[in-house]
């Protein structure tokens, strides 16, 4: 979605487990005895941007995936926490070798024009979503997955028949896996893992997904899209849980700037905001101190040091550099927003999440600004001979705040001259991996909640390994918790990968992020602390005011 969403995709690829969820609770407004409904049941929700697609197999972007998910149901949905709940599978068995996931879809379920809904469009639209022709920028996520055959389609190796999808009946969807794949449940909650009508979809072709023809799951259909401003969606009456839904209608306006988006909220042309700016953040916590919240998200910033560049192939001047970053005051007086310090990859919302801290962090800052200066020494860098490096970063106001921090702890503390590149962001993109690059600024969302969607990222086959990172110990040791058989020793060998993260320290975290958010008083179940900052409408109702 947002270029975090895109890259996380990609660690999917490393490890696997099997997380099975039969909790009976759903997705829907809950509304209290007592309370008095507005008469108008509309939500206008602020967007990330501006949605791109309402094709789930083309989506690429966080503004189509906050849509989707409201205009489709998938397989299985998040609660206000970020724990897998059903969606329209009622339930799913997993084979005791984990490799085979049966889901059971609820009976009865319908399209927006009352038509059946069954496994077999969701098996059509899965195996769209990898074929070649569809030309979808996320064929290869079912690849990540393990789903068989997947990659061997999207290469065009075999038909797309082939893919390791398949209804037994109706109601009974088989996904076959190339190995067990523990975080494969909680990957099929995404709005891009949406059913598409086979029926439909043969009729109309592309034009299924112009508003005139479109048909959808979700508890909204949709009514209109004006490209660049808005999208709006209405009540779907045939919505399997239609009877808990209680608003009508949602105006998704998609507001690039959040400063002006905020500015759309003053005025009440929005009810809710993406997120708020940076540099607003303290003005707005004090203004509208009840009307802001922060939910704690799986989002890390990190600087990436080039291990097979000079010198930063020297691990010393790696550790002396990480070393000299205060992360307490980056975190809380630099970008303070609920942001916390972080001396290892996993944020503290990790599910599994083991709260690492190196032996170094817990020093005098005196003394360990000491032992960065010798490192170096030894490496070769002094007052007379200084380091100098640049620091690849994004024109986004996050990372230069963190960067003018940074520069100065190094600058001041270290023999070193550092140099901040700021760049567009699509260069930024194309250049923090490529080999000339010295360091460079680097954040991560996860995109499901699994230590692995962080640790993937530095295995040595993974395309996202900026560092350029080599290490047969730490892609043993994840190949290990893969196949482990207890969430104890599960995290026991993730406790091992921390370890080998301090002792090459190939990356340098700072702190792990939040979100915050804006909402009317009178929009009701919209606030959470989904760490995948996941929104549905279904769970909100307007409240008289």
């Amino acid at each position: 979605m947002n270029i975090s969403f895109k890259k996380s995709l990609v660690a999917l690829a490393t490890i696997a487990s099997l997380s099975v969820t039969l909790s009976p609770v759903v997705n829907a407004a809950d509304v209290p005895s007592g309370v008095q409904l507005a008469k108008e049941q509309v939500l206008k929700e602020g967007t990330r941007d501006y949605p791109v697609t309402m094709d789930p197999a083309k989506a690429t972007d966080a503004a189509s995936n906050a849509v989707l998910l409201d205009v489709y149901n998938q397989l299985v949905n998040y609660d206000d926490k970020g724990n897998i709940i059903p969606g329209d599978a009622k339930s799913w068995d997993v084979s005791p070798d984990g490799k085979t996931v049966t889901f059971h879809l609820r009976p009865g379920l319908k399209w927006s024009d009352g038509s059946p809904l069954t496994a077999h469009d969701y098996e059509f639209a899965f195996k769209r979503w990898v074929d070649p022709k569809t030309g979808s920028e996320y064929a290869y996520y079912l690849s990540l997955s393990n789903v068989v055959n997947s990659k061997e389609v999207m290469d065009g190796k075999v038909s797309p028949d082939k893919l390791g999808v398949k209804a037994l009946d109706d109601t009974t969807l088989q996904i076959k896996l190339d190995k067990a794949t523990p975080y494969f449940v909680s990957t099929l909650g995404i709005g891009f893992a949406s059913p598409i009508s086979e029926k439909n979809f043969k009729k109309w072709g592309e034009d299924y997904f112009k508003p005139e023809h479109m048909v959808s799951n979700g508890a909204f259909k949709i009514d209109q899209w004006v490209v660049n401003e808005k999208v709006v969606s209405v009540r779907n009456t045939n919505y399997w849980n239609n009877k808990k839904t209680v608003l009508d209608k949602v105006i998704y306006r998609g507001v690039p700037d959040y400063a002006t988006q905020v500015n759309f909220y003053k005025s009440g042309d929005l009810d809710t905001t993406y997120t708020v700016p940076i540099e607003q953040y303290n003005s707005i916590k004090k203004a509208m101190p009840n009307q802001l919240h922060t939910s704690d998200i799986l989002k890390v910033f990190y600087y990436d040091f080039n291990t097979q560049k000079a010198p930063f192939d020297n691990v010393k001047v790696r550790k002396a550099l990480s070393y000299t970053i205060n992360r307490e005051a980056l975190a809380n007086s630099v970008i303070g927003m609920g942001s916390k310090p972080l001396y290892s990859l996993l944020p503290p919302t990790t599910s599994g999440h083991n709260q690492f801290r190196p032996a170094w962090a817990k020093e005098d800052p005196k003394a360990l600004a000491q032992k960065a200066v010798k490192l170096l020494n030894e490496a070769g860098f002094n007052k007379e001979h200084p380091l100098e490096f640049t620091v690849l970063l994004p024109n986004k106001p996050e990372f230069k705040k963190a960067a003018q921090a940074i520069q100065s702890m190094w600058q001041s503390t270290l023999p070193v001259k550092v140099k901040l590149n700021v760049v567009e962001y699509k260069t930024w993109l194309a250049q923090r991996s490529a080999p000339s690059t010295q360091v460079a600024a680097d954040d991560w969302y996860g995109d499901y909640n699994d230590p692995t969607t962080f640790y993937g990222l530095f295995t040595s086959t993974s395309t996202q390994n900026s560092p350029h990172f080599h290490n047969k110990e730490y892609d043993s040791l994840l190949d290990k918790a893969a196949t482990a058989s207890s969430d104890a020793e599960r995290r026991k060998y993730f406790t091992e990968v921390d370890k080998v993260i301090d002792k090459t320290m190939f990356i340098a975290p700072q702190y792990s992020s939040s979100l915050p958010y804006l909402v009317k008083p009178y929009v009701k179940g919209w606030v959470n602390q989904n760490p995948l900052a996941y929104f549905y409408a279904k769970n909100v109702y307007i409240e008289k005011h």
